[in-house]
């Protein structure tokens, strides 16, 4: 898996995610907004990251 697709994927699960969150818990928008941007913010080092340890990981198998 490349690692820009595994970045689309990470993002689309968090955004799922995060809107389920904001729909049950009836959180602020504002604390929802702050949440994502901090997350897109750091969300390409998080998924270069996750890729390293899956791949790795995958390789060992």
């Amino acid at each position: 898996m490349s690692n820009s697709l595994f970045y689309l994927l990470l993002i689309c699960i968090v955004y799922v995610f995060m809107g389920f969150v904001y729909i049950n818990t009836q959180i602020s928008i504002y604390i929802y907004l702050i949440i994502m941007s901090i997350f897109m913010y750091f969300s390409k080092r998080i998924a270069n990251l996750l890729h390293g340890h899956i791949m790795r990981y995958i390789k060992k198998l």
